[in-house]
């Protein structure tokens, strides 16, 4: 597995850094911009980095541009302006990206290692700050890769409840139990089934119909009600209805394979 010092990154004139260079010693790594409501946070960098130095402590800075552009200029000009401005001493690295595909490998790493923790929360600028990045770098790798781990965790139960349900009736009931509990899942699924298929239809239809033009089309309170109704209504038609579809089979076919075992074998026979 890498570590820290396994990574090589690039100066402001473009040579390379080796991380391995700073083993033994404490590295703070920070990414900065010159444009930003914490640009003054450079001198307390410089502050601690004059107290600390001699004891063990380097600072790493990598200049950022990726969050409203407020890191513009090239690396000479970022480097005069931290320099004539706050004096900085401690190293200031290639301006790179911390976010996103073109990530620098090292800053993927570190968010491996810990991620982003959040803003301060009685801080001034962090509404602005939480805004700005939910605009200028939305992460919808994470949404999706959350909203995927929820919903797997949430199918759990459900899940083992077809598969253990069917055989635990037949060990108890018998066979005969199977059979009723077979005609219950295939009717009630059905039922239910078409009622989530022409339910989520329904709501999808009613706001395209708004924003036709109707009730005020789009923009008005209707239309705001039925965007919320088709957020339900899409997964209605388009998931839950049709994986009753895969319930229904589940129960049948687990049914099946243990049919042997629930012939031969049942508590109350």
């Amino acid at each position: 597995m890498a570590s820290l010092y396994d990574f090589t990154v690039k100066n402001q004139q473009g040579e390379d850094v080796s991380l391995a260079d700073y083993q033994g010693r404490v590295l703070l790594i920070v990414n900065t911009a010159t444009e930003c409501g914490f640009t003054p946070t450079y001198a307390q960098l410089e502050e601690l980095y004059r107290s600390l130095h001699e004891r063990g402590l380097d600072i790493l800075d990598f200049p950022c541009d990726q969050f409203g552009h407020q890191a513009p200029g090239t690396d000479e000009e970022i480097a005069q302006f931290c320099t004539s401005r706050f004096g900085v001493t401690f190293p200031q690295l290639s301006k790179i990206e911390v976010n996103g595909q073109d990530a620098d490998p090292l800053f993927t790493y570190l968010q491996g290692q810990k991620a982003f923790e959040g803003f301060d929360e009685g801080h001034e600028l962090t509404p602005i700050l939480e805004d700005l990045l939910a605009k200028a770098d939305p992460d919808y790798a994470s949404c999706v890769d959350l909203c995927t781990k929820g919903a797997l965790h949430e199918m759990v139960v459900p899940s083992l409840l077809a598969i253990v349900v069917p055989v635990v009736t037949g060990l108890i009931l018998g066979a005969e139990a199977v059979v009723g509990l077979l005609g219950g899942v295939t009717v009630t699924g059905f039922v239910v089934a078409v009622f989530m298929s022409n339910a989520g239809g329904a709501w999808d239809n009613a706001k395209k119909y708004i924003e036709s033009g109707t009730h005020g089309g789009k923009g008005s309170d209707c239309h705001k009600a039925a965007v919320i109704g088709d957020t339900v209504g899409d997964p209605f038609k388009d998931t839950s209805g049709p994986s009753l579809n895969i319930l229904i089979k589940l129960c049948s076919t687990v049914s099946i394979v243990f049919s042997g075992l629930i012939t031969s074998i049942h508590l109350l026979g």
